[in-house]
């Protein structure tokens, strides 16, 4: 359910968008935008129907959370209030500073005092990371996908827009940050450096990352910005700086919709100013008073160490888990043999050893992120849905290794593929079942910088792995009696008839298109050295969508009944998964299609392309097909 609030009677009003200006900068189609809010409830039956990002607050100030089902009800909560303790845990502890006076039972009894932390893991991110994560990693789990780190420390950084910054480990270019105006800090046109990824860099009004705020006295009250709310600009300047011209005013020489910034003696300089400035008592920010329990340290863009271990989130069965670890730079990885597979079959040369500065194992031994202990993040290999899930499968699996660690060639991997899964259901009491059994893929690679790798070279790897992984893991091995992981592969589609040399002189009728598929990849070869030559997929799984162009494909027609293909965006190929003219596989071995061309009105002679699209049943993602060219005379 849609809520909509408005300020006065005027229904027209809250229009933001469209913009239309002529080239007198006659301003329309805006109308009092700031003058309507709307915001989204959900009334469901089912938990699973409430969109992921509806669940949780994610970020902001936890007392501003509006939702009573994001309280805190228990650890466990009970079965029925699946998105308990929802809120936003890092925001800040509702201490003040050194005073052990806890706010908590101040703002009422919906929070929970151990989660409560400023700051996530010591980290100082200000937002709710290991949820996010959560998001994330059940994204990759639920659908089955394989994702990609590129390469380095892995979900290392975590930026929520807006910031501004660089790491010095990457490159010389932007050492101490990114060059910018001061005028943004204390109204000075000055050059300065800044980066609000770390705690270390940043200049003017404190360190790590910013929020906009003014530091006027106007009634006694100051102001910060809390775009969580929509509170962007004091509402007693919208008039002065914010709110767009209305039909009838003089026209402005400078388009509005920002906030200004003034020299510091001006009436409102407005300022980028770290989390660690506001709301300290006596601060230009703050004034002499403040919110109970409100007093909050400086905020950064990176997860550092902890963040590849919550994404993860997964533990062996000695209790360690996931961790890159830190080796010098031009430390040095040696190709396994998936590894030179990479090279051998996409013809891409591997260096013999590499260098590898962030290798990664499973059984890490460094700290935990201060999530690790507090339910959800207790069931290891979270996946959201369903619901309340018990025997969880511990430990993500390495399913490849393409590259090692000489440092510790037996534990460390330099880059390889890693399953992370859902607990397993056990929903009749007889065992597991494999439709409700889900997985992920990531590859990780943990391989050098830009500065000592290139950036050509990472981003041909990080393809290639990716290629390649989606091949790897549609392995038999992959599944058993119970259970299967395996990513369903596409087969290679060919069509036998008719092609260029088949002899379609004045048809009359029907024509037969004939075509057949075998479980290869593209080239005609196994997906990978690892597959048996007798390694089969079930055909009975497959659709099918064919269709043909007179114009050497600008435009294409369906063949069953000669409509255009007409998709909603896009080139018009592959958007076929439960399109009304897909056909399913009939038998095991050759398809066969009558096609009628036999009206020369429709069909006369020249040139035709054909095209047999397969799809696997589940699977609207990926697919393959085949195209020839034909010729008809006439």
């Amino acid at each position: 359910m849609r809520v909509t609030t408005r300020i006065g009677k005027d229904l027209t009003t809250g229009v933001f968008w469209p913009l239309q200006a002529d080239l007198g900068q006659d301003i329309t189609g805006r109308n009092k935008p700031a003058d309507v809010s709307r915001t989204t409830t959900w009334f469901v039956n089912e938990p699973s129907e409430v969109p992921f990002s509806e669940r949780y607050q994610f970020q902001g100030d936890p007392r501003h959370c509006p939702y009573v089902d994001l309280r805190h009800n228990g650890d466990p909560p009970p079965a029925d209030t699946p998105f308990a303790d929802g809120y936003n845990w890092y925001w800040g502890d509702f201490k003040d500073g050194d005073d052990s006076t806890v706010a908590v039972n101040a703002w009422g009894d919906g929070f929970e005092d151990g989660r409560l932390k400023d700051g996530w893991s010591g980290n100082y991110c200000e937002f709710d990371v290991p949820r996010y994560f959560f998001w994330f990693r059940s994204a990759i789990i639920e659908s089955r996908c394989l994702f990609t780190t590129l390469t380095g420390f892995s979900f290392y950084y975590m930026c929520m827009g807006g910031e501004v910054g660089y790491d010095a480990a990457n490159g010389p270019s932007f050492k101490y940050g990114v060059p910018i105006n001061k005028m943004v800090w204390d109204g000075t046109d000055s050059p300065t450096a800044e980066t609000q990824l770390n705690s270390s860099g940043s200049n003017g009004n404190g360190k790590g990352a910013k929020i906009i705020g003014a530091d006027y006295d106007q009634d006694g009250v100051r102001w910060w910005a809390k775009p969580w709310l929509g509170e962007i600009y004091p509402d007693h300047l919208y008039t002065t700086y914010w709110r767009w011209p209305e039909d009838g005013e003089p026209t402005v020489t400078e388009l509005r919709g920002n906030l200004p910034t003034e020299q510091k003696d001006s009436a409102y300089p407005f300022q980028w100013v770290s989390r660690g400035y506001i709301c300290q008592n006596g601060s230009a920010w703050c004034g002499d008073g403040r919110p109970l329990g409100t007093t909050f340290n400086f905020s950064i863009r990176r997860t550092q160490t902890q963040g590849c271990t919550a994404m993860f989130n997964s533990v062996e069965a000695n209790g360690k888990m996931f961790r890159h670890i830190f080796k010098s730079y031009g430390s040095l990885g040696t190709l396994q043999p998936p590894g030179q597979q990479l090279a051998d079959r996409y013809y891409f040369p591997l260096p013999t050893e590499t260098k590898i500065s962030r290798p990664w194992k499973l059984d890490g031994t460094s700290s935990k992120p201060d999530n690790w202990n507090y339910y959800p993040y207790t069931e290891r290999n979270l996946s959201e849905i369903p619901y309340r899930m018990t025997d969880p499968d511990t430990g993500a699996q390495i399913v490849q290794k393409f590259y090692n660690h000489n440092d510790d060639p037996n534990n460390l991997v330099g880059s390889g593929i890693v399953r992370t899964m859902a607990p397993a259901i056990d929903v009749d009491g007889n065992g597991k079942t494999d439709n409700l059994e889900k997985c992920g893929y990531i590859v990780v690679n943990g391989i050098d910088k830009t500065t000592e790798t290139g950036t050509a070279f990472i981003g041909k790897y990080s393809l290639l792995t990716l290629i390649h992984s989606f091949l790897v893991c549609g392995h038999p091995n992959l599944e058993d009696a119970n259970i299967s992981y395996r990513i369903t592969q596409l087969p290679r589609v060919e069509i036998k008839t008719p092609t260029l040399e088949t002899e379609l002189d004045d048809p009359s009728g029907a024509e037969p298109v004939q075509w057949n598929v075998k479980w290869l990849r593209w080239d005609s070869k196994p997906y990978t050295d690892e597959f048996a030559d007798t390694f089969s997929q079930d055909e009975s799984k497959l659709n099918y969508v064919l269709m043909y162009s007179r114009d050497n494909a600008d435009t294409w027609q369906y063949m069953s009944d000669d409509t255009n293909v007409l998709p909603p965006d896009g080139p018009g190929l592959g958007y076929h998964y439960n399109d009304p003219h897909m056909i399913a596989d009939a038998v095991n071995g050759d398809e066969v299609y009558m096609w009628d061309i036999g009206n020369d009105t429709k069909f006369p002679e020249g040139s035709y392309l054909i095209r047999v699209e397969c799809y696997r049943e589940g699977c609207p993602l990926h697919y393959s097909y085949h195209m020839e060219k034909i010729f008809i005379s006439r």
